[in-house]
């Protein structure tokens, strides 16, 4: 799921996916940056789901409207940039035995942690938590499907979904070195699916798809461009990200967008925000629960909203750092809980 896998995933390539007829891989520097865009993703959608609690324009929550379609776009690469297409069936088994245990098995227990937390929280205050109502022990599959009682969680049912069909989008985009232009007809339709539905995200997925595919060709390209055409695309995906209103369109072009803006970069700030890389799967999978406590606290004190909207913000990230540190006493708890991460 969460990009903080990058390096993970790079170093643990099973035999079956490293026979590679392309050999792509994914480069030091790469890596790196991608790990840092996970880190700011990570924050933003703490911030989007802190926001919420507060009295505050909408335009304030929406900077972190990139988040999720660059988090699709990057797992699709990260899971293309290995796959062998020369044993499609070996391959694809390999991953799925890999996401059950990086996707699904978090997914079911951070799940079940968020209906015990709302259970207790109901009890304790009903008048803010009131998340169960009308539920019966019928109703609790579905709605832990539907992530009911920790909604940022179906992200990670959404991926896991992808990940069953991922190799006919991988066939489909190797095909042709034009086969991206299949997108252009997603714009049409993918905005009428359900936001919750790895379908409605199929623009971002395909991009990262075609990025891992065809990854040698794409950084050939990509080095052969003049400096000043690549602070160009840096210039104009910053205005597009600024100026664009329409949110489908956002979410269409951001991550092409964050792509063009990060890649001319020789370095990063990634000193101080490597701190939180291990813990960026914890604080996505524990912040929104968590948000209902903190949100609370700079209230008290009488501060403004948006002031009250940072400091819940940096104090949700680092009670969920906090937590992390606990659990990751136990390796074998850790790992369960991460997926290996």
């Amino acid at each position: 799921m969460h990009t903080s896998v990058v390096s993970k995933e790079n170093s643990s390539v099973s035999q079956t996916e490293s026979k590679s007829p392309t050999s792509r891989m994914l480069s030091q520097t790469a890596s790196i940056k991608l790990s840092f865009v996970n880190i700011v993703l990570t924050i933003l959608i703490v911030w989007l789901h802190v926001s919420s609690y507060y009295d505050l324009p909408e335009s304030v929550g929406n900077i972190a409207i990139i988040s999720v379609p660059c988090f699709f776009a990057i797992s699709s690469y990260l899971y293309f940039i290995s796959f062998n297409f020369e044993d499609v069936f070996g391959c694809y088994k390999s991953k799925l035995r890999t996401r059950v245990k990086s996707l699904l098995i978090p997914f079911i227990i951070f799940n079940i942690l968020g209906l015990i937390f709302s259970l207790i929280a109901y009890k304790v205050h009903p008048t803010d938590y009131n998340p169960i109502e009308e539920l019966t022990l019928s109703r609790i599959p579905m709605l832990l499907y539907r992530s009911q009682f920790n909604g940022p969680l179906w992200y990670m049912r959404a991926l896991f979904e992808f990940v069953i069909f991922a190799p006919v989008i991988g066939w489909i985009l190797s095909r042709h070195k034009y086969s991206l232009l299949i997108v252009l007809p997603f714009y049409f339709i993918c905005g009428t699916i359900s936001y919750f539905s790895f379908l409605h995200w199929m623009i971002p997925i395909c991009l990262g798809a075609y990025l891992a595919i065809y990854h040698n060709e794409v950084i050939s390209l990509y080095n052969r461009m003049p400096r000043l055409l690549k602070w160009g695309g840096v210039i104009i995906s910053g205005l597009a990200l600024l100026l664009i209103d329409d949110v489908f369109l956002i979410r269409s072009i951001a991550p092409i967008c964050i792509l063009c803006i990060v890649a001319p970069l020789k370095s990063l700030p990634h000193s101080g925000l490597s701190l939180i890389a291990p813990y960026t799967m914890i604080i996505y999978c524990l912040h929104l629960p968590l948000s209902r406590l903190t949100s609370k606290i700079p209230v008290f004190v009488g501060l403004s909203s948006l002031t009250s909207l940072l400091i819940a913000t940096i104090l949700t990230i680092v009670l969920c750092i906090l937590i992390g540190m606990i659990l990751k006493r136990s390796t074998k708890i850790w790992t369960i809980l991460t997926g290996g991460r």
